[in-house]
């Protein structure tokens, strides 16, 4: 017998089915991400010891989102009959909106998740508050998505996905207040795995989880829990958008022909980050190595005052019977025959030949990932001003796509925002943020 369609069991395989269409890339990217976090592959093993994937994260993070994007809302063409002030006040609405709600934190994390895992999601949320059936106040928010709580329907372009779903945890409380229903979290009903162990760092212990799934071919919003049957609601769509799906076109890299499936930057450089992390080792290692140590003959105790930090330049120790005892050879005396030191030229030599392999090792990283000089705000002082000019063209047309892929999200964010705020707001809360009537 098979689940009844969009029920919650049916739901449940839907999110099965939709995990090991996805796998592959979700290993890949919590592989990048535990890399871009210092953390490494085998529990107990050391940190990295050269965060290079970290460093043209930044980098790259910069150059792509630098300060918070201006909503720029006009009528489309310029003879068409829709007032002027319709578009001024769905600007100025979005405007105070990125003002008030600080959206560059979102953002930013957003960004990070596009470069880092190759997923970036963020939603479009509406929060009314309500008092005795009277709207009272109406906010926007950008909300962001973490890329690991993000499900799509497995297929293989972003307009045929008639279906997403985002994972939250939530706490016994939040739970009683937007359900109301009170969650065993000591078991679940699906697994009886204890809830503790399933996020060791979500900041909830008595953590829930949540889908919240949107259908595009039913229009409806569906709640479902994953580790109780009394968590399963269905909601015909509240906001009524155009897409239906609160979620802007997610930012995605190096997506696989024929599937919607990213896959991380970090994939292709790996192999070199980890050669990088064993050079750099290497030479942490003999440098601890490289010391000016010696040894000298015991009979003579003084001799451990002249190696003494705290004894000036100049000073001479007296050593009672010392040229007797040394020998004297062509009228001087010589310590070659009491004290020897280390030799540290072999070790000098390879760390050198390692900081030499490390460099080439880091310059196929930013030819890989299309990190120019310029970019890395390194140059030579040789190098005439068209060469540099040139090398930052160069990196423009690497970021190119990426850069693309930036803007087509805020520009689905701010299309949400608009039709949320013409859709769904009151003229009179339009007045209060904007000043247009």
């Amino acid at each position: 017998m098979t689940d009844k369609a969009y029920s919650r069991a049916w739901w449940l395989k839907q999110i099965e089915a939709e995990r090991k269409a996805h796998g592959d890339f979700r290993k890949a990217a919590q592989v990048a991400y535990d890399e871009y976090r210092g953390k490494d592959d085998k529990e107990g093993s050391e940190r990295s010891f050269y965060p290079i994937f970290w460093a043209n994260t930044q980098i790259t993070h910069s150059a792509l989102y630098a300060k918070t994007p201006k909503p720029d809302i006009r009528k489309r063409y310029q003879d068409s009959q829709v007032p002027k002030e319709v578009a001024r006040a769905i600007e100025r609405a979005i405007a105070f909106t990125l003002d008030q709600e600080a959206i560059d934190d979102h953002a930013h994390r957003v960004v990070d998740d596009f470069l880092i895992a190759g997923l970036g999601v963020g939603k479009v949320e509406y929060l009314p508050v309500v008092n005795e059936g009277v709207v009272a106040t109406q906010r926007l928010r950008l909300e962001y998505i973490p890329w690991n709580c993000f499900y799509w329907e497995p297929n293989k372009d972003w307009d045929d996905v008639e279906w997403i779903g985002i994972e939250h945890f939530l706490s016994k409380a939040e739970v009683k207040e937007r359900f109301k229903v009170t969650v065993d979290t000591t078991a679940t009903a699906d697994t009886g795995m204890s809830q503790k162990t399933r996020d060791p760092e979500a900041p909830n212990e008595d953590q829930v989880r949540v889908y919240e799934i949107w259908c595009r071919k039913t229009r409806t919003l569906h709640w479902i829990g994953r580790d109780t049957a009394d968590i399963d609601e269905t909601i015909p769509d509240p906001l009524n958008l155009q897409g239906c799906y609160p979620v802007g076109r997610p930012m995605m890299l190096n997506v696989k022909c024929g599937a919607l499936i990213p896959k991380p930057d970090y994939s292709y450089i790996r192999p070199l980050c980890r050669y990088v992390d064993r050079i750099t080792k290497r030479i942490h290692s003999l440098t601890e190595q490289i010391k000016d140590v010696g040894a000298y003959d015991a009979s003579f105790p003084e001799l451990a005052k002249i190696a003494d930090p705290s004894v000036a330049d100049g000073t001479v120790v007296g050593i009672q019977q010392f040229a007797m005892k040394l020998g004297v050879q062509g009228g001087r005396a010589s310590f070659d025959s009491i004290v020897a030191m280390q030799d540290n030229t072999n070790k000098v030599n390879v760390v050198t030949n390692l900081d030499a392999l490390a460099e080439k090792a880091k310059a196929q990283i930013f030819e890989t990932t299309g990190i120019s000089d310029i970019v890395r705000g390194a140059s030579q002082a040789s190098e005439t001003a068209a060469a540099q000019q040139l090398k930052g063209h160069w990196a423009n047309v690497r970021l190119a796509r990426k850069q693309n892929a930036v803007n087509a999200f805020f520009r689905d964010i701010f299309r949400l925002m608009a039709e949320i705020v013409a859709e769904h707001f009151t003229p009179e809360q339009i007045a209060v943020m904007t000043g247009v009537q």
